[in-house]
């Protein structure tokens, strides 16, 4: 007996998706945002095909936002949906991981950056690699606020790059608070920490650590 085939769920034109977005720069702005603009990318990683089944609900592309404020000191980013009403559905609340490409990019050339805060945006462990693949290489980056998302242990042993003895970010402060991070992950981060004599504040609090990760 055939299946029928479902139909495509569509986002109805009432809903309006969007990025709550706070910052701050050091300096007046002068520059423009161009006409057109685009970021392209062949990496796999980056550009990954969302599950089969997933609403795709990429938001703007802030990566161009971003190129555009050399300047910029703090910023405070969480992605969600506003106005829902009756079409709810918990796919709509994706921090899709185009969306994670692009701020990294975006990110990565802002180099005076000194405070980014990514939260309640559902960032997993994918998502954790591509943005650290970019922080690893920021020179300015001192504070880094992720709590509040779905990080697991893989994603806790790729933030523990940013810890390592080499990395030139200057990371002093770490906020994971409220993720999914167990026994492993916390093993991971103790032995970074061991070595690291840069970071001076980190909160691991509503992560199931367990006694090995919180001995360690």
């Amino acid at each position: 007996r055939r299946k029928k085939k479902q139909p495509a769920r569509e986002i109805p034109q009432q809903l309006g998706t969007g990025i709550g977005l706070s910052m701050t720069t050091g300096k007046q702005l002068e520059a423009t945002a161009p006409a057109e603009a685009a970021v392209h990318t062949d990496s796999e990683e980056e550009n990954a095909e969302e599950e089969e089944g997933e609403l795709k609900t990429d938001r703007f592309d802030i990566g161009i936002v971003l190129k555009c404020l050399p300047h910029l000191r703090q910023l405070a980013l969480t992605y969600q949906v506003r106005n829902v009403g009756m079409n709810f559905d918990w796919s709509l609340f994706q921090f899709t991981r185009k969306d994670c490409a692009q701020l990294a990019r975006g990110i990565h050339a802002c180099q005076h950056l000194t405070e980014l805060s990514l939260t309640k945006s559902v960032v997993d462990d994918h998502r954790t690699c591509v943005l650290m693949k970019y922080l690893r290489q920021h020179t300015g980056l001192q504070k880094l606020n992720l709590s509040f998302n779905k990080i697991r242990d893989r994603g806790a042993k790729a933030i523990c790059r940013l810890l390592e003895v080499d990395c030139p970010t200057p990371l002093v402060s770490l906020n994971l608070a409220d993720n999914l991070i167990d026994e492993e992950g916390g093993s991971s981060i103790g032995q970074a920490l061991a070595q690291n004599k840069r970071l001076k504040e980190l909160s691991l609090r509503l992560n199931a650590l367990g006694d090995v990760g919180g001995a360690a």
